[in-house]
């Protein structure tokens, strides 16, 4: 398992590093050729991202009345996502239930992980901070009306249980298709049309309840949820969260190579599995964070952040900084070039006896 994982990194390693790792090369995953098979997730989140800058100066303009363009922008990329996400499903019958055998395995090898059958939450997204920043730009400390405050509750909530609850009929009393005999009925037992229109509908169904429901922990109006979501609990898994997603991958390659038995499911193993990985995963995330990404953190901030503009003091220098060669030192870079104080109180010392 080791090896199917590393050898493919020899040949496409470039493509991770450009964030091109989910398009190239186009069949990587049917042929096997997956390197860190979960880094599909940062190339994604990668190509999202570089579009927000254009679509923020396209929203700032004011030449093209660049609030609607970028609106209608944004729009144009939800309705194409869904769109080309549903034709594809029926084209190259594809599901979202891992029941359904090798529909679901061309879901996953195809689809699953295309920037075009995905980026429809993060439109979605877009829309609602599109949304927020009007709001604060004319009303900030306004709340919202207790029918709206409902509504977006009421609203908020069923969507949030159609996405959860909704594909439930298709794994109730069946039949794996990858394990069932031949001419025996298995899989969902869903039509064409309707795996399709899961995939197509399912992620902007979650990503809208979601989003109402972020509405309202922005006008402070969240209730329960806000406090469960805001509870001091969860800072120190905030900042592992995004290293626990790295090498959670690496602790389920080990613990499945590791394995000599089968895996049968019973609840208390399953548990225990799953709190024991998460404990590792957690530790081994810890580690990475204090290591490597706290101290990188600190070096980024050091030499590439530029310095705060500090008050002048009464004798007229800046506050943590010092003017040296008209060149403005941040007091951070003083301190590492300062010498050792042993090395100045030598030259006291010395300074003293010349004199004398």
């Amino acid at each position: 398992m080791w090896e199917s994982n590393t050898r493919p990194c020899r040949g496409i390693w470039w493509s991770h590093f450009l964030y091109l790792n989910d398009v190239y090369p186009w069949w990587n995953q049917r042929l096997g050729e997956v390197c860190y098979g979960h880094s599909w997730y940062l190339a994604n989140d990668m190509q999202y991202f570089l579009l927000v800058p254009l679509l923020c100066l396209l929203y700032r303009s004011q030449k093209v009345n660049g609030k609607k363009w970028a609106g209608y922008l944004v729009w144009a990329c939800l309705l194409s996502c869904v769109i080309a996400t549903y034709v594809l499903a029926i084209k190259d019958n594809w599901s979202p239930n891992s029941w359904d055998g090798v529909e679901g395995d061309h879901y996953r090898e195809e689809g699953f992980s295309r920037p075009w059958t995905r980026c429809s939450s993060y439109m979605i997204g877009v829309l609602f901070s599109y949304y927020w920043y009007e709001k604060k730009q004319t009303n900030p400390d306004g709340k919202l009306l207790s029918i709206q405050a409902n509504l977006l509750w009421v609203v908020g909530l069923s969507l949030l249980a159609i996405a959860m609850y909704g594909p439930h009929s298709g794994s109730v009393n069946v039949i794996p298709c990858n394990l069932a005999a031949p001419g025996t009925k298995c899989g969902s037992g869903w039509s064409a049309s309707t795996k399709a229109a899961i995939l197509a509908f399912l992620r902007p169904t979650w990503t809208l309840g979601l989003g109402l429901l972020s509405v309202l922990c922005w006008h402070n109006q969240g209730g329960l949820i806000q406090k469960f979501l805001a509870a001091p609990a969860w800072a120190p898994l905030s900042a592992l969260s995004f290293c626990i997603y790295l090498v959670h991958y690496t602790v389920l390659t080990f613990y499945i190579s590791q394995r000599t038995l089968r895996i049968r499911f019973e609840l208390f193993g399953f548990l225990n599995s799953f709190f024991g990985l998460m404990a590792i995963s957690c530790g081994v995330a810890l580690f990475v964070v204090l290591l490597v990404e706290k101290p990188f953190m600190k070096l980024q901030k050091l030499y590439f952040e530029p310095a705060m503009p500090a008050k002048k003091t009464v004798a007229g220098k800046a506050a943590g900084t010092e003017n040296r060669d008209n060149v403005t030192v941040p007091a951070q870079m003083l301190k590492l070039m300062e010498p050792p104080k042993k090395a100045v109180k030598a030259a006291k010392v010395t300074k003293n006896d010349g004199g004398s």
